[in-house]
């Protein structure tokens, strides 16, 4: 799907993948000191920062201590499914769910369209992660006035509960730099459904950063 000359570098955070057996962040700072740490060990100029969810506000945190310990700046970064860092929405009041009404409010969203979550093993994998994410994501407070230099390239569904247009075009508030809203049809997890068009995205934003 990708040319020769982008490499594509996926994070993993402590808890999952090849992770799993590092015990989950106790503070979203902690999460972004990590990932700051690890993608700076592998950095190559130019680069994006790419996140979906939760993940986009790590984008955006990461980027600021990039900033701030005067690494070079992504070429763009790119927030999916998730409004500005001002705009938690929802998904910062997850944890405190039971297992039940979690899993519904997963399938709210768009999630789990093959009822996999039926799966009493698969819940006891997907359950904790998620509400170690939610914790985290609970505790997280933006700094005031925190802008990045860099472009930010927003996309998100057009009938995504957590994430209206207008908090989709807040990210203008968060960075100096040029802001880029645009929706694409289905909900939260519209970047699934979407595949060629996230991939044509990227590949345009990494021709521009070159």
């Amino acid at each position: 799907f990708l040319p020769a000359w982008v490499t594509l570098r996926p994070i993993e955070l402590a808890g999952r993948g090849e992770r799993m057996g590092e015990e989950f962040y106790a503070s979203f700072s902690q999460a972004v000191e990590d990932l700051f740490e690890r993608i700076c060990s592998e950095l190559s100029v130019p680069y994006l920062l790419l996140g979906n969810c939760m993940g986009a506000i790590l984008c955006y945190e990461i980027a600021l201590c990039m900033q701030r310990h005067k690494r070079p700046a992504p070429g763009c970064m790119v927030a999916l499914g998730q409004g500005a860092p001002g705009r938690r929405g929802e998904f910062a009041r997850l944890a405190s769910l039971s297992d039940a009404r979690l899993i519904d409010k997963v399938r709210e969203m768009g999630g789990d369209p093959e009822h996999r979550l039926d799966d009493p093993e698969l819940v006891g994998f997907y359950l904790p992660v998620l509400r170690a994410d939610c914790r985290i994501y609970d505790g997280y407070l933006p700094k005031k006035d925190a802008k990045l230099s860099c472009n930010i390239a927003v996309v998100g569904g057009q009938s995504d509960p957590l994430s209206s247009r207008e908090a989709l075009e807040e990210w203008r508030d968060y960075t100096e730099g040029a802001v880029w809203v645009q929706t694409l049809p289905g909900g939260h997890y519209f970047a699934e459904e979407q595949t060629s068009a996230m991939i044509d995205l990227v590949l345009s934003l990494a021709e521009k950063a070159r």
